[in-house]
C-alpha cells in the first residue's frame, strides 16, 4: 500500500520537500538536528545571571545549543578548573579573569583573530585598550570580555562633610593636602581615624594593585609579557627626567605607614582596610566595584560615595583595571561552536541584560558610553577607557611578591633593593611557569 502511495504521489512529496527547503532553508534540518551541549563553569556569576547572556542566542550556523552552567565558589574555582583538566573532564567554556590568563594559557583553545569576520580591528572597535593589550597573545583572543572593573576611591561622606571638604581629591597632591585634617588623634597622639589605607602590604585588600597602579602612573612598565620577564629595572621618562618608576611608586606608597612622615595615615592596629572603612574608622578606601556589596553588608547605614581614582598628573589619567570574560577549553570537542556561542553571548544586547541586573561595569565600548552617567557604575565605566593592567604569570605568586616588597620597607627603607627583589621574583615566576 505504501509503495502504491509513493508511486502515485512521489513527485508531489519530493516537490513539496523542495518547496519547504526553499522557503525555510536550513531550519528544516535544524528541527531534526541533535542539540550541541556546552558545559560552562563560572565563579561570581549566578545561574540566573548567566541565563541572561544566553536568552536570545540564535547561532548563524543553525546549530542548536544547550547550555549547562555550574557556579563554583570563588575560593575553589582555580583548583576545580585545574583538576578538571587533569582528569580530562573540563567544561567547554569557563569564566576567566585577566590575571588568570597566565595560569590557564595552555588550557585554552584561543580564537584566531586572522578571520576576516572577526579580527583585531573589530576587537579594537569593540573594546578599550586594556582588552586589546592583555586578552590577545600572538593575534589570538584568549578571553572574550564581559566586564571591566577598576580601582576607585570610596570616601566617607560624613567625614568629608564634617571637615567642610566639598569635593573628593582628583590628584594625589590634593589628597596629601587633606591628610592633616582627616587624621584624627587621641590624647596619646595615636591615630584613631585614618585618612587613607596605604603604606602596608598585609591587611590592605588591594595593596599589590595600588603599587602597580602607581608604577603605571609614573609611566613605568611592570612586565615584558612577550619576552617573559620583569621590566621594573628599565628607566622611564617622567616629567622630563628618567626615573625607576618602581622605586618612586614604592616611596610614595609606603610613606603613609611611616610614623615620622607628615603624611602618616595607617598602621596595623586598624586591621583590614575594608572593615575599617565600613566601621567609620577610615575616611578613604581604594577598591573595586565588586567591593561595594561587602561594604554595604558590613554597614548598611554607612554614608559613602565613589569618586575617580586620584592621579599623579591631572592631564594624563591612568587607572588600574581587571576584566572578566569567557574562554574555551583546549579539551572541548566543540571549540568552534563554543566560540560562536561566546561571540553571541558577549554581544552588546546580551551583556546589557546582565549589566542591568547585576550592575557590573561593561567592557563593550558601546555600553560604556551608555552607562557613563549611571549612578552605580558610571565612574567605573569611565575609568575602563584608560585602565591598564599587566600580564600575571601566576596571580597568587605575583601578589605575594608585591606585598613582600611593600612590607620589606618597614624594616629597612632600601627602596632600590626592594624593587630589585621584586624584579627577580617576577622573572622567577615567569621562568617557573
Amino acid at each position: 500500500m505504501l509503495k502504491d502511495i509513493w508511486t502515485k504521489y512521489n513527485k508531489i512529496i519530493i516537490g513539496g520537500a523542495i518547496i519547504l527547503i526553499i522557503i525555510f532553508g536550513s531550519s528544516v534540518f535544524t528541527l531534526f538536528r541533535r542539540p550541541i551541549k556546552l558545559t560552562v563553569w563560572g565563579s561570581n556569576l549566578s545561574s540566573e545571571e548567566f541565563d541572561l547572556l544566553t536568552a536570545s542566542i540564535k547561532p548563524k550556523s543553525g546549530n542548536v545549543i544547550k547550555f549547562e552552567y555550574t557556579e563554583i565558589e570563588s575560593e575553589k574555582y582555580e583548583k576545580t578548573i585545574l583538576e578538571s583538566f587533569i582528569n580530562s573532564e573540563s567544561p567547554d567554556i569557563f569564566l576567566i579573569t585577566d590575571d588568570q590568563i597566565g595560569k590557564f594559557k595552555k588550557l585554552i583553545s584561543p580564537l584566531s583573530l586572522e578571520d576576516k569576520n572577526y579580527n583585531l580591528a573589530n576587537l579594537k572597535k569593540d573594546y578599550p585598550t586594556i582588552i586589546v593589550d592583555n586578552a590577545v597573545i600572538d593575534n589570538n583572543l584568549y578571553v572574550s570580555p564581559i566586564t571591566i572593573d577598576s580601582l576607585a576611591m570610596y570616601y566617607n561622606r560624613n567625614i568629608f562633610d564634617s571637615l567642610s571638604i566639598a569635593n573628593p581629591p582628583k590628584t594625589w597632591n590634593e589628597l596629601l593636602a587633606l591628610i592633616p585634617d582627616m587624621r584624627q588623634l587621641d590624647t596619646y597622639n595615636r591615630i584613631v581615624r585614618a585618612p587613607v589605607a596605604m603604606g602596608l602590604g598585609d591587611d590592605i585588600n588591594n595593596s599589590a594593585d595600588m603599587l602597580a597602579l602607581l608604577i603605571m602612573q609614573f609611566n613605568g612598565q611592570i612586565v615584558d609579557a612577550e619576552n617573559q620577564k620583569s621590566s621594573l629595572l628599565i628607566r622611564t621618562k617622567f616629567n622630563n627626567k628618567y626615573i625607576l618608576a618602581g622605586e618612586e611608586a614604592l616611596k610614595f606608597y609606603t610613606q603613609f605607614s611611616q610614623s615620622n612622615n607628615q603624611y602618616y595615615s595607617w598602621n596595623q592596629s586598624f586591621g583590614n582596610d575594608l572593615t575599617a572603612f565600613a566601621n567609620n574608622k577610615l575616611a578613604i578606601y581604594f577598591g573595586y566595584k565588586s567591593d561595594k556589596d561587602q561594604i554595604e553588608k558590613k554597614n548598611a547605614n554607612l554614608n559613602f560615595d565613589v569618586a575617580e581614582m586620584p592621579q599623579i598628573l591631572s592631564n594624563n589619567s591612568v587607572n588600574f583595571g581587571k576584566f572578566m570574560g569567557l574562554t574555551v577549553s583546549s579539551q572541548s570537542k566543540n571549540a568552534m561552536v563554543a566560540w560562536e556561542a561566546i561571540k553571541l553571548m558577549t554581544e552588546a544586547k546580551n551583556i546589557k541584560s546582565l549589566i542591568d541586573e547585576s550592575k557590573l561595569p561593561p567592557a563593550n565600548r558601546q555600553l560604556i558610553s551608555e552607562y557613563l552617567s549611571d549612578p552605580d557604575i558610571g565612574i567605573f565605566a569611565k575609568q575602563s577607557l584608560n585602565s591598564k593592567t599587566y600580564f600575571h604569570p601566576d596571580t597568587t605568586l605575583t601578589k605575594n611578591a608585591f606585598v613582600l616588597a611593600i612590607d620589606s620597607i618597614r624594616y629597612n627603607q632600601d627602596y632600590e633593593n626592594a624593587i630589585r627583589v621584586l624584579h627577580q621574583s617576577l622573572t622567577n615566576i615567569f621562568y617557573n611557569n
